[in-house]
């Protein structure tokens, strides 16, 4: 942890007044297990309290949302966390089992090499993140994947009408998680060059994530949105679930609409923001599935 020690002592020269990091170096500076095999709950946390340093020098929010965090370190043998997961009072629990298991290199990552290069030439000190190891920078990944999920406040957001499963390589799993997945997965790959867990809910380079053989377009889209846009190809045995439909985003420009009425396929080419009247183009069934 001498490392993290230095990052720290760096770290209150630029934020002098903040208590956080002199509480968080006071306990990181106090002795540490010998055992360095197991991975603790007294390890655990101050594994993340020197990784605080290297949160909120690439993504200050992220780091100050850290600070604020309750985390819950569970037992290895817990039935209900696994892996990591927040709740909706914004706790951060974290399974140390699974934590030994991302720091050995037990689970792979993925990271996508043109992200992290434009994130680097933003970040040109050396040290930090660049110089972590593989199972470091994938941990790293899923705490900022679980402060996402507080940060877009997605457990509040799941009502009765997002609680729909789907059976996803033969397990079942919720349609809500996908799509959040999706939303956070592709922008902390692709945007800001994070390694995340390889079996994950990882979108492709190009925005697109394949869902039962299905190809949806999830980037720059609401969880909301991508929820619907996959429950639609849903046969109704998976897609009925008893809620209330879920509410509808406005209109805009790009959306596929269909006229029950004529049975004719549009697409929302603009949207008037004064009058809100949209501008149509008409298009053929094959040309609308194609790009839903």
């Amino acid at each position: 942890m001498r490392i993290f020690n230095e990052q720290f002592k760096e770290l209150l020269k630029l934020y002098p007044n903040d208590e956080g990091c002199k509480k968080a170096l006071i306990f990181l500076e106090q002795d540490v297990s010998p055992d360095n095999s197991k991975w603790t709950e007294e390890r655990v946390k101050k594994f993340i309290a020197g990784l605080r340093f290297t949160v909120k020098k690439r993504n200050p929010y992220f780091g100050h949302l850290l600070d604020k965090v309750p985390i819950i370190v569970v037992s290895p043998n817990d039935p209900h966390i696994q892996t990591m997961a927040v709740d909706k009072d914004h706790n951060l629990y974290i399974n140390p089992e699974f934590t030994q298991n991302i720091m050995s290199g037990v689970v792979p990552g993925i990271f996508d090499d043109e992200a992290v290069n434009a994130n680097k030439e933003e970040e040109p000190e050396e040290g930090t993140y660049y110089t972590l190891s593989e199972g470091e920078k994938v941990f790293l990944g899923i705490i900022a994947h679980e402060l996402m999920h507080i940060f877009k406040d997605h457990v509040a957001r799941m009502t009765e009408s997002y609680r729909r499963m789907v059976n996803l390589g033969g397990n079942p799993i919720s349609l809500w998680n996908i799509a959040t997945d999706a939303e956070i997965n592709d922008e902390l790959i692709y945007k800001w060059g994070y390694s995340l867990i390889r079996d994950g809910i990882i979108p492709k380079p190009d925005g697109s994530l394949e869902i039962g053989g299905q190809v949806f377009k999830v980037r720059g889209k609401t969880p909301e949105r991508i929820y619907r846009e996959i429950e639609a190809t849903l046969p109704p045995s998976e897609s009925e679930s008893g809620g209330s439909p879920p509410p509808q985003e406005p209109l805009q420009p790009g959306d596929i609409i269909y006229d029950e009425a004529s049975g004719r396929y549009g697409e929302i080419v603009t949207i008037d923001k004064k009058t809100g009247r949209a501008k149509i183009a008409e298009i053929t069934k094959e040309e609308a599935k194609s790009r839903v």
